[in-house]
């Protein structure tokens, strides 16, 4: 089943959305006023928790409960 994420135009798969855009730790932790290590840190953690995969080329698929705010659920 698709939904929509919140503010976004199209359905959200049910594997994710894929961030096309070319994202480094280091270009993160720029974007968020923090270092690359604890970006790599806090990534590695929301992977363990499977709302974040790397795959491929520093690009992101986030899982859909994160767009969908439904993080109380697996």
């Amino acid at each position: 089943m698709k939904h929509r994420g919140r503010g976004l135009q199209r359905p959200v798969d049910p594997g994710g959305i894929d961030v096309e855009m070319r994202l480094t730790h280091n270009t993160i932790g720029q974007l968020v006023g923090s270092r690359r290590p604890t970006v790599s840190l806090a990534l590695s953690a929301l992977a363990d928790e499977r709302l974040v995969e790397r795959i491929h080329d520093a690009r992101w698929r986030v899982a859909p409960r994160v767009l969908s705010h439904d993080l109380g659920r697996a």
